[in-house]
């Protein structure tokens, strides 16, 4: 199920000539299920296969979430790769949060994007911080990130 979902989002972004040169923000998930539905981390060599791919001009960050959100990779050329990231799997899925930090970054201009940006979730679970019933916080994000051109592509992972 990941291998198929991974190679829909490769041929997604690979063919699609809007996005051939778009920059990818990838937010990979390392809440505490994670422990369980990816535990050797092919989250991180599927972001790799999908940052082969691309032509020498594309740029790329890094953020992860779970019991905190942080960036590890400033938005940089294809070249400079992450082989392995240590960071602590537990906490929840706060992916209207993690949009929030993105966000937040954009605008203080801590995470400098071209045209035809993309973010790549990689997670296994639902928004744990999305609201039990009214989801204003993401569409509100939805929203923000529609109006700057920029897409959310999202691959799930494990069950």
């Amino acid at each position: 199920m990941v291998g198929g979902a991974l190679f829909e989002t490769m041929y997604e972004i690979g063919n699609n000539k809007k996005s051939a040169h778009a920059d990818i923000i990838f937010a990979i998930a390392n809440s505490a299920s994670m422990k369980s539905s990816d535990p050797e981390f092919v989250r991180i060599d599927a972001m790799n296969e999908i940052v082969a791919t691309q032509k020498s001009d594309f740029q790329y960050a890094v953020y992860t979430f779970g019991g905190e959100i942080k960036m590890l990779r400033e938005m940089g050329p294809v070249t400079e790769t992450i082989e392995k990231l240590d960071v602590l799997v537990d906490g929840g899925t706060p992916i209207v949060s993690t949009l929030e930090t993105i966000q937040d970054d954009i605008e203080k201009g801590d995470l400098k994007i071209r045209s035809n940006a993309k973010i790549v979730l990689l997670t296994d679970g639902y928004a744990t911080d999305n609201g039990f019933i009214f989801h204003t916080a993401i569409n509100r994000l939805l929203k923000y990130f529609a109006g700057k051109g920029i897409t959310i592509n999202t691959v799930g992972l494990g069950q």
